[in-house]
């Protein structure tokens, strides 16, 4: 797994870099970046047949200033692929089962909400299941379908606005076709190390030519807001 070095006079945000036709992540990882680069689905095999370095250059001109630094992946066999999906069950239960969290419901990393909601599943789970379990209850069916009825709604919103964005944001950037067929899909080809939590949650968004002058022009996108 790679990573890329920063520097103190790096941004200090995670943020998304759009050029033409390309759109890039980065992580701030504290004292490395973890960069995230967009391809169509099924575009890794075309992706990975140029050399490396023809890529290293794509990743500096997206970011000039981390130009230097792009030496890293060494290799295709450093750089790993992501598939990303937007999907649900229609169903998540059946007799003695119930599926909850991404078993239940394929969520993007756009936002960073799947935690979220994979937590709020098990709490809602919980608060149905657990006093029928200490009163030596059955679990029926209408005992699950009540979970998914309760957590369908929520799950059916994020799922829409994770796909208005991935089609009017990453589509337009043209990591992704604006299509129906295929704008629930795309990859992310990353290189990237296990393992270690992003210590901020707010993500902009820079067009290429703001990333080259990154510390003096004004940001594009919405801004999440930052924990207190």
């Amino acid at each position: 797994m790679v990573c890329l070095s920063r520097k103190d006079s790096d941004p200090q945000d995670t943020f998304g870099i759009i050029g033409t036709g390309q759109m890039m992540v980065l992580l701030n990882r504290t004292d490395y970046w973890q960069a995230a680069y967009l391809i169509p689905k099924g575009g890794a095999d075309a992706l990975r047949a140029q050399p490396i370095d023809e890529w290293r250059g794509t990743i500096a001109k997206l970011a000039p200033f981390i130009a230097e630094r792009t030496d890293t992946p060494a290799s295709w066999n450093d750089v790993k692929t992501l598939e990303v999906r937007l999907d649900r069950l229609e169903r998540w239960y059946r007799p003695g089962l119930l599926l909850i969290g991404d078993a239940a419901h394929a969520m993007s990393p756009i936002g960073g909400v799947g935690i979220n909601l994979a937590i709020q599943d098990a709490i809602v789970t919980a608060n149905t299941l657990v006093p029928l379990l200490r009163e030596q209850r059955p679990i029926t069916e209408r005992s699950l379908r009540a979970v998914q009825d309760r957590r369908l709604p929520p799950t059916r919103l994020i799922l829409a606005a994770q796909l208005q964005i991935q089609k009017r944001v990453i589509s337009r950037a043209g990591a992704i076709r604006a299509s129906a067929g295929n704008a629930r899909d795309f990859a992310l080809a990353a290189a990237v190390p296990h393992g270690t939590p992003s210590p901020r949650p707010a993500v902009r968004l820079w067009s290429a030519s703001r990333a080259r002058v990154h510390g003096r022009l004004p940001f594009t996108g919405v801004k999440q807001p930052s924990r207190a």
